[in-house]
């Protein structure tokens, strides 16, 4: 028996090193010639199990394989450092290739867990510290000569990964941000390789080419639906716009691969506008999937089921959040290591022709530290994103999401789209992007076309209090039959709620709801609005983004120009009427330590309103809107770039800064790159208050899904996550201490993996999530 990488049980049958390694420089090379580095990432591919050469790998997995019952800790030898430290004695005879070999020997040393610091905030570099040289790492080399590639081939291998490197730094200027993500696709690249590679081999089976997405034909099932809604629809003015905003995507798709700005009001159709670029877009460009970006999971639901229909497909990914908490491990029995790799497999890693998911989601895959982000980054490749509602993105991470589509687009031919109704100038930022044009023409003469609601300031000396907006909205029942209200926080929301609930026909939607909840209580709410039924539902800000309903009557709290737009479009949404009214409240804001974008969005806008009385007519009109994101970013130049708490530098300097500047003192390596990847993954999030996702016992199946945990009765994990998405809830830190102390949060736990849901207590049909553990279940009566 030769070099051993892997061994199958089931039919006592090794994987052998050398074939190993070759598969995965195979696969390795696929996904980097994507990007015109084929050898770069092969490279990693080549070496990421070198070490599995060494005399005592050998006998650490011989032993594994003689004594089932009893075999050794997995994590007790390690196999990685040797294939980085090759690599980076190979780069000493070529020093030209130092810069590659860098980020390559990066990934080879963290496929196993992250990629390292090259520099940290200390001026160290755990990457130089990574083991001392493997004393056996010539005799190694010379069997991986003798049994992968020959001395010679590797050379010219060596050469070509230069002359790849060379051109790849002709597509972006920016030497930073190419270094740092071109060292997180060879990174993505390797790990989804060898997972694939060793899961193929587990099943025994062959893996298989990459099969065309049927674009074509979903092109033509889109065309059809969008000609049987052109026929259902009402012909007025709002109609033909929406036609023509259509037709504009569609003409617009011959464009190249570019970034671009799709500005369509709300209430035009961008969801199937977009989607009828994207889908032609891609077969003249042969793009190899289409992935929407929205900021709430209510516009994934929607959204996703909208697609799904239109489409008529099941070929779509459908990624709300990770259920899924991982536990850090030093060691593993190999029993415990199998089933963490299957839970690996069930995890997504996008590779899909249709997927739907959230920006925190996408911006983890560039910043987030943990391999299961990265994991999905080469599949963003060749793609065309379509980022909807982007004026919701999040301040802090503005630079770095800039820096991020940047490189998608210049080095990885990916296409993106832009698409929001008030459009946030990220052009116009220190680390600004370039927009390479709008979808639209003339757009500033469609925009009368939708102009179906009259925004009425109701902004006053004194606040708005709750009782008071309640008795507002009251007093305007008796003249329109249904209302929506939208404020700031889920407490204002709630206690709004009981205020109103008592009239009947009241309704509550809140993100402490899962998205099963929110979806059936919106379902009902649009059968009530169809028959006229007089309703008021009162919400927090999700229901701004996309969802699409259409109420006689909007109050919305004071907020930024961005929200109060979004909110109109919420109002005589398909011009049902010539106008409709738009309340704008001053309601008790909240601390600007807790919600400080909520706070400056609302001053702001209380200024154009103070400045001049006549800017509640246009308050929403495109001048405005520009004068109002200038002021807005301003306000938050310093935060843009991701500011890190009593630091002078951010994470902006740390991830993409050449020279490590932002270290006082002397920086103890010789290193070419001095990314701090680890720094940045554990600093980042893209949500101030860190949360965690808890199972829900929502109706029948959000109680299956728990009892299958308490059961430890789970076969599929795959299909389990995806069910689990549904029911599954994000609870701040302070809510989850509550939910302890009051024994509502249980928890699924393997050596490796944590899973929590809370029990039936904790779960009410009126405010979803009850942290005292006193909800109540059962019908479900508004």
């Amino acid at each position: 028996m030769g070099f051993i990488a892997h061994y199958r049980r089931e039919d006592d049958t090794p994987q052998l090193l050398a074939n190993h390694l070759r598969e995965v420089q195979a696969h390795c090379e696929e996904i980097g010639a994507k990007i015109g580095a084929a050898h770069i990432v092969g490279l990693a591919g080549l070496f990421h199990d070198f070490g599995k050469y060494s005399t005592e790998f050998q006998a650490y997995i011989r032993e594994a394989i003689a004594n089932p019952d009893a075999p050794p800790k997995r994590g007790s030898v390690d196999h990685s450092t040797a294939g980085g430290q090759i690599i980076l004695q190979l780069s000493k005879e070529l020093p030209e290739l130092q810069f590659v070999c860098e980020l390559v020997a990066n990934a080879v040393y963290g496929h196993h867990s992250t990629l390292l610091d090259f520099l940290d905030e200390n001026g160290q570099s755990p990457f130089v510290k990574r083991g001392k040289l493997h004393p056996e790492l010539k005799s190694m080399l010379q069997h991986f000569f003798q049994e992968v590639m020959p001395a010679s081939d590797l050379k010219n291998y060596l050469l070509a990964a230069h002359a790849e490197y060379k051109l790849l730094k002709r597509k972006l200027q920016k030497q930073g941000v190419l270094h740092f993500f071109l060292a997180k696709y060879i990174f993505s690249a390797l790990i989804d390789a060898d997972r694939t590679n060793a899961r193929l081999f587990d099943e025994n089976e062959e893996r298989t080419l990459r099969i065309k997405p049927p674009f074509p034909l979903y092109e033509e099932r889109l065309q059809q639906a969008l000609a049987d809604k052109q026929k259902k629809a009402v012909p007025n003015d709002i109609t033909k716009a929406r036609q023509y905003l259509s037709d504009q995507c569609f003409e617009k798709a011959t464009l190249p691969t570019g970034i671009y700005t799709l500005s369509i009001p709300t209430g035009g159709g961008k969801t199937l506008a977009s989607l009828r670029f994207a889908l032609r877009h891609a077969q003249l460009y042969d793009k190899e999937r289409i992935i929407q970006i929205v900021p709430f999971t209510t516009i994934i639901e929607q959204n996703a089921q909208e697609t799904r229909d239109v489409l008529q497909t099941k070929d779509l990914l459908e990624h709300h959040s990770n259920i899924v908490e991982d536990r850090d491990v030093e060691q593993l029995t190999f029993e415990e290591h199998e089933q963490r790799r299957k839970l690996h497999r069930a995890k997504d890693n996008w590779d899909m022709p249709l997927i739907f998911s959230t920006m925190v989601q996408f911006l983890n895959i560039a910043y987030e530290k943990s391999s299961r982000y990265t994991r999905r980054f080469h599949h963003l490749a060749n793609s065309i994103i379509i980022f909807d509602e982007i004026q919701a993105l999040p301040i802090k991470t503005i630079s770095l999401f800039n820096e991020f589509i940047t490189f998608l687009k210049d080095v990885c031919n990916t296409t993106v789209i832009l698409c929001t109704a008030t459009q946030p100038a990220l052009q116009n930022v220190k680390h600004h992007i370039t927009i390479d044009g709008e979808l639209i023409d003339d757009l500033r003469s469609i925009l009368p076309s939708f102009k179906r609601t009259n925004v009425i300031s109701h902004v006053r000396d004194d606040i708005w209090t709750v009782e008071d907006v309640a008795e507002f909205a009251q007093q305007q029942r008796e003249h329109v039959g249904n209302i929506l209200i939208i404020v700031n926080t889920k407490s204002d929301a709630l206690r709004l709620y009981e205020q109103l609930k008592g009239q009947g026909g009241v309704y509550h939607l809140s993100t402490s709801m899962c998205p099963a909840h929110r979806q059936h209580i919106l379902a009902e709410i649009r059968d009530k609005l169809k028959e006229g039924e007089p309703l008021i539902c009162v919400s927090t800000q999700l229901i701004e983004a996309g969802v699409d309903v259409s109420f006689q009557c909007v109050i919305r709290a004071l907020a930024g120009l961005d929200s109060i737009a979004q909110a109109a479009g919420r109002c005589n949404r398909n011009g049902e009427v010539a106008a409709r009214d738009v309340y704008v409240m001053n309601m008790k804001l909240p601390k600007r330590h807790f919600l400080p974008t909520i706070v400056e969005g609302a001053h702001q806008t209380s200024l154009l309103l103070r400045d001049d009385e006549s800017n509640a007519k246009n308050l929403l009109s495109p001048d405005i809107m520009n004068i109002y994101f200038s002021e807005f970013y301003n306000a938050f130049k310093h935060e843009q770039h991701f500011s890190i708490n009593g630091k002078e530098y951010t994470l902006h300097d740390l991830a993409f800064s050449l020279d490590g500047h932002w270290l006082e003192g002397k920086i103890l390596s010789n290193l070419q790159h001095h990314y701090a990847f680890k720094t940045v993954g554990r600093y980042f999030e893209v949500i101030d208050s860190a949360t965690t996702a808890v199972i829900v016992p929502y109706e029948k199946e959000g109680k299956e899904l728990i009892a299958s945990l308490e059961a430890r009765d789970v076969d599929d994990f795959s299909q389990f996550l995806k069910k689990a998405q549904h029911y599954s809830v994000n609870v701040f830190a302070h809510e989850r201490q509550k939910l302890e102390r009051s024994q509502m949060l249980a928890l699924y736990e393997t050596p490796f993996l944590r899973i929590y849901y809370v029990r039936e207590g904790a779960y009410d049909q009126d405010y979803g999530i009850n942290v005292q553990g006193d909800a109540e279940l059962g019908f479900m009566g508004i």
